[in-house]
């Protein structure tokens, strides 16, 4: 007891306890606020509603390396990828994602979107109606869209594009084997 008194009545332990205390309140504060930040981000969907925004959405397409994925929120195997493909896009700025979703349910997608924390790509959402017209879209690019989702696709202006990836090693692969193929140039 004597000990903690006597550290007590030190005048460099008290000025260090509160500076030290400070610091680590300003700290907390600082990183809860980053939290609320990241969970209170509004989640902006671009519709694709009309023939002009799928025509933006087209244009998107002809970049250099392009990662095409359609997806629902409610499809058990996108449920495992799209985090997987998020946290790859994370660290690959030089990819260009276009992430289109066919859900119907708009809450239930922004839900799905809002448990990833942080999403590295600008969510597409189609409606029913444009479907179609996404396909053909689609199509002019040499992709044929089988059904199946996710729907994973690669385009870049130097290759075919390269359909029906399956996981995301598969994915890597096929991205590394552009990028080399670009750096050999």
């Amino acid at each position: 007891m004597k000990y903690i008194i006597n550290i007590l009545s030190n005048r460099y332990f008290i000025i260090i306890f509160c500076i030290t205390s400070i610091i680590t309140f300003i700290a907390i504060n600082n990183f809860s606020f980053d939290i609320e930040g990241i969970h209170n981000k509004p989640i902006v969907i671009q519709e694709i509603n009309s023939d002009q925004s799928l025509l933006k959405l087209m244009s998107h397409i002809n970049s250099d390396i392009t990662l095409l994925t359609l997806y629902t929120s409610w499809c058990r195997s996108c449920i495992q990828k799209i985090p997987e493909i998020n946290k790859f896009l994370e660290n690959n700025k030089k990819i260009i994602p276009v992430m289109i979703s066919l859900d119907e349910n708009k809450n239930k997608l922004i839900s799905f979107l809002q448990e990833q924390k942080k999403i590295n790509f600008i969510p597409y959402n189609i409606t029913p109606i444009y479907i179609k017209k996404l396909l053909y879209a689609l199509m002019s690019k040499g992709i044929y869209f089988d059904g199946k989702i996710p729907y994973i696709a690669i385009l870049s202006s130097n290759t075919a594009p390269i359909t029906n990836i399956t996981n995301i090693n598969q994915m890597n692969t096929y991205i590394e084997k552009i990028i080399n193929k670009q750096h050999d140039k």
